[in-house]
């Protein structure tokens, strides 16, 4: 499966909510060595607004939702992620 990552930002007011979506297949311990994402860094114009920390119970191609105070038409969104393997994802969004 192909690992990529997609965004989307509902802007409401002050409070807006920015989805991740990461198509990641999970594999929990046992046979094989785990598989999943550990960690997703959320930036808004370079500076970090929001880290997620996860576990081998992470669902397969998981949605993230994360809570972010004023974001403003012409912002530069990116979220990165790592896994348990070491491969990475990112995915970069201009704010409209």
């Amino acid at each position: 499966m192909e690992k990529t990552t997609r965004m989307r930002v509902r802007r409401q007011g002050l409070l807006n909510e920015v989805q991740v979506l990461v198509r990641h297949p999970m594999k929990a311990a046992g046979a094989e060595a785990a598989d999943c994402i550990e960690k997703l860094t959320c930036r808004c114009n370079g500076a970090a607004v929001g880290e997620i920390y996860t576990g081998a119970n992470v669902a397969e191609n998981p949605l993230f939702v994360l809570a972010v105070d004023e974001i403003c038409a012409g912002d530069l969104l990116e979220v990165c992620w790592r896994d348990s393997r070491g491969d990475r994802g990112q995915a970069a969004l201009l704010v409209s």
